[in-house]
């Protein structure tokens, strides 16, 4: 039989300390995904950019911010007025569904044909964390210098 304690615990009889139960914690957030697709046919988007944000309001406004930032460089002027249009007024009913648990996208043309989507999910995270977790103090060798104690 294997048993997963050193030989000086067997030798001792004493047993390793039991690690602290890890407390469940739910965590809701918003995933933002910005997807690029090369033709309309295309199954397997190119990920440009994603993120997990704390608040629908923060997840919008960067939605919002990309939308204006990227209508200069890579859109047609009727997307472009599209894309404006949305960040202006189009977010204030998008907010409202996050707030109900919808998904919200926004999806246009750009001028090199590929198709651009962005989206905001609302996501749900199981966090499991420990009741005596600490950080492990770094080991030092002899090699590097304490710059701690040199300030």
């Amino acid at each position: 039989m294997y048993s997963l304690r050193t030989p000086s615990e067997r030798a001792s009889g004493v047993a390793p300390p039991i690690p602290a139960p890890a407390e469940p914690h739910i965590r809701h957030r918003y995933l933002y995904e910005v997807l690029l697709y090369r033709t309309g046919e295309d199954k397997t988007p190119r990920p440009v950019r994603s993120a997990v944000l704390d608040t629908s309001s923060g997840a919008i406004r960067v939605l919002r911010l990309d939308l204006r930032a990227g209508h200069v460089f890579a859109m047609t002027p009727q997307e472009s007025h599209r894309a404006v249009q949305w960040a202006d007024e189009g977010f204030i009913s998008a907010r409202a569904l996050l707030a109900l648990g919808e998904s919200i996208g926004f999806t246009l043309r750009l001028h090199t044909g590929e198709i651009a989507e962005w989206t905001v999910r609302p996501a749900t995270f199981l966090c499991l964390t420990s009741t005596n977790w600490r950080d492990p103090q770094p080991q030092l060798s002899d090699a590097e210098p304490d710059l701690r104690t040199s300030l």
